[in-house]
């Protein structure tokens, strides 16, 4: 969604869209009469460059990072995942007792 490129709200692609949002601010503030557009553009149906830019894309997703830093939802996402692991981690450390402590011992995926 082109929205989503000027949302203040994390997203998995919150570091691209302020790193656009960046280069576009800098091109404008360097270039006063010119305009950026941007658009959702419909894959494979022949818009010029389209293709092209879905190569560059694909491209993209193998290189490193170029920095250390992290987005909101990426640290979100950490953070959840090691809660979760700590969690999983000290019921399987806690001796089943009571009731139903039969249930506890069933195996779960994480």
């Amino acid at each position: 969604m082109v929205s989503a490129i000027t949302s203040e709200k994390p997203g998995s692609s919150q570091r691209t869209s302020q790193t656009f949002v960046e280069a576009a601010t800098h091109f404008l503030d360097k270039n006063r009469e010119a305009q950026i557009e941007v658009a959702w553009a419909p894959g494979h149906m022949g818009i010029a460059g389209n293709d092209r830019a879905d190569e560059i894309a694909m491209e993209a997703t193998e290189l490193e990072p170029a920095t250390e830093t992290t987005t909101l939802a990426n640290l979100f996402r950490q953070v959840w995942e090691s809660m979760k692991l700590e969690w999983i981690n000290e019921w399987a450390s806690k001796p089943m007792t009571g009731r139903y402590a039969i249930a506890d011992h069933i195996p779960h995926h994480p």
